[in-house]
């Protein structure tokens, strides 16, 4: 026979299991607004970012978000170098946003010139999507689980969606959206690394990478010593164009700028 104690127990697990659980998905409030931002990499900053993109753009940004859009959707190795404070990674952090919550891209790897700048970029993405209210009304899917953490990581093992775990994850290098039945950007990963950081074997689970973002990869340092512009160059070729897999050609945008005459951006941007 059970007994009070049995029964106070069995509440209580009950309990848990709801306060972990996501409730139902909030719809989306304005499908038009949001149809309109996919196809076009700078509709998507003017609707939805603005906030960052409140300049009037210059014909150099709109020829570079083109190509931006052109790598998230259809795919392409693109390295374009541009002036510094010309707003290539803010573009970039757009386009991630954009492949993710889209759905364009299920793996998209960030490499900085350093672990510190990768983990920053992923550090403004992880604060957009935490605090974006047009975001958060027409992508719930993608949005409200990662509002029901309340800014908690350790919630990331226990949340769940219809009784089912979501496998989110809220790392400061990787961060994993949450597993949504139907939802397009389902299980996407966003992972942040250093250029000479490990990312040979690249994965999770059965998923490999097939979207790679190298922003700015040089230092005025390495920029200046041929050694380094040579390893930083073959880091490139070798490890991180290879991350989809074998026979695979992963997508990659690069946006850049030339430090020195000869430096590795240079070489990489140099059609000849």
């Amino acid at each position: 026979m059970a007994t009070r104690r049995d029964y106070m127990a069995a509440r209580s697990i009950e309990a848990a299991k709801s306060a972990m659980d996501i409730g139902k998905i909030p719809p989306v409030k304005n499908r038009r607004r949001r149809n309109k931002s996919e196809k076009s990499l700078k509709v998507f900053c003017d609707t939805y970012l603005s906030d960052k993109f409140c300049w009037a753009w210059s014909q150099d940004q709109k020829d570079a978000i083109a190509l931006l859009q052109r790598v998230v959707t259809d795919g392409g190795q693109f390295a374009f170098a541009m002036y510094r404070g010309g707003g290539k990674t803010s573009m970039c952090e757009a386009a991630v946003l954009s492949a993710i919550l889209y759905g364009h891209r299920k793996f998209v790897v960030v490499v900085g010139a350093t672990d510190a700048a990768a983990t920053d970029i992923l550090g403004t993405i992880k604060y957009i999507l935490e605090s974006n209210e047009l975001l958060a009304a027409d992508f719930p899917e993608a949005i409200h689980p990662i509002t029901m953490l309340e800014g908690e990581a350790r919630r990331c093992n226990r949340q769940t969606y219809k009784s089912v775990r979501t496998r989110i994850e809220w790392g400061q290098d990787r961060i994993t959206l949450a597993t949504i039945p139907k939802a397009a950007c389902s299980g996407t990963v966003v992972q942040a690394v250093g250029i000479t950081g490990r990312m040979l074997g690249m994965k999770r689970g059965n998923l490999r990478p097939d979207c790679l973002l190298i922003d700015d990869p040089q230092s005025r340092e390495s920029a200046a010593s041929p050694t380094q512009n040579a390893k930083r160059i073959q880091i490139v070729q070798r490890q991180a164009l290879k991350l989809a897999g074998p026979k695979k050609r992963i997508a990659c945008m690069m946006p850049c700028t030339i430090i020195f005459p000869g430096d590795m951006v240079d070489e990489l941007t140099d059609r000849q």
